[in-house]
């Protein structure tokens, strides 16, 4: 069967339409690499969290550049919000319970950082409003003190909060509101938050929005960020933390590329097939070719393995006699005997 190898070894063109063959599925196979790894686990992990609604924003992210933040950042982020609880302690003062007081931080305007000291009781039956907080009747907190500190925090700079998914931008100051156990007021020292959730009514966050805007919480020990949807002009959510505003990035110049791909891979395939499809036929081609070639080698090679004649020269020309002495024919013994 060595012979069958030939047709490949022995046609340039053979191997030059393998080599072009090669190429176009390589090709092919990276264009569409590119597009199962454009599209990256916290990509997937953000389309459960948002919705079905939300799969053509949020695979924005291969055209997007986004301003991620570091481990370095996250720890500057807990670092200002620890300052922001030690000024709220220490400086209440001798105000009252129920009533609303600025405190100073360096780096924040005058209003961007309040307190309020509220009775865990109150809390739950009349709720309270802090700014663009609405925290509605029915919310618990766990543990139950006997007074809580509410702190509020508008952070008018965010550096330190672009971590949101890729496919948005930050459309607003990031707002929050901390609760801690108020049996502490005037020291530094800072008990662990208290967390509060909500019985029947959501707590409600006014923020300035757009159309395509989304609410954003960020949590405060991790860089992720979960984004749902706005209800009716407002964030809706069942707990307190830090929240923003995100718009979705128009996606007018991403959904040419995305066709582009797809008819790059389609054309490629195409390509591949055809090229095969002829690389194919070339090949039944050179296999018939090379079989009747071995034929007629194997019949030239038993004729030379033939009996031998004897060559004469005939005029001007040499061809082949036979021998004087030969077989006689029935035919002619019996007419000879």
């Amino acid at each position: 069967m060595h012979w069958l190898a030939e047709p490949f070894t022995g046609s340039p063109l053979t191997v030059a339409l393998l080599g072009t063959l090669f190429l176009l599925l390589l090709n092919a196979r990276n264009s569409a690499a590119e597009n199962v790894i454009a599209t990256p686990p916290f990509l997937r992990l953000e389309r459960a969290l948002v919705g079905n609604h939300a799969v053509t924003e949020a695979a924005l992210a291969r055209e997007t550049s986004m301003m991620r933040i570091s481990a370095l950042d996250l720890q500057k982020r807990q670092e200002i919000e620890r300052t922001i609880q030690v000024a709220a302690f220490l400086q209440y003062g001798s105000h009252r319970t129920g009533q609303m007081y600025d405190f100073s931080v360096e780096g924040f305007q005058p209003g961007d950082v309040r307190a309020v000291r509220l009775r865990s009781g109150s809390f739950r039956r009349y709720g309270v409003r802090i700014n663009e907080f609405n925290v509605p009747q029915g919310c618990y907190v766990d543990p139950v003190p006997e007074r809580i500190l509410l702190v509020y925090t508008r952070f008018t700079n965010t550096t330190l909060f672009q971590d949101v998914p890729a496919g948005y931008v930050l459309a607003s100051p990031v707002v929050s509101v901390l609760v801690y156990d108020a049996a502490k007021l005037g020291t530094s020292e800072i008990p662990d938050q208290i967390s509060v959730s909500t019985s029947f009514s959501l707590i409600s966050i006014a923020l300035p929005q757009s159309a395509n805007s989304k609410c954003a919480y960020y949590f405060r020990t991790t860089t992720e960020v979960n984004v749902s949807d706005t209800d009716q002009g407002t964030c809706k959510v069942d707990h307190l933390g830090a929240f923003a505003i995100v718009d979705t990035v128009l996606g007018s110049a991403q959904q040419p590329h995305e066709h582009s791909n797809t008819w790059k891979i389609v054309l490629g395939s195409v390509i591949g097939g055809l090229v095969l499809l002829l690389l194919f036929a070339l090949l039944v081609w050179r296999v018939s070719k090379y079989s009747n070639e071995l034929k007629l080698s194997q019949m030239e090679y038993k004729a030379e393995q033939g009996e031998t004649l004897q060559m004469a020269t005939i005029g001007a020309s040499r061809v082949p006699t036979a021998s004087s002495t030969r077989t006689q024919a029935t035919l002619v013994n019996d007419l000879t005997s």
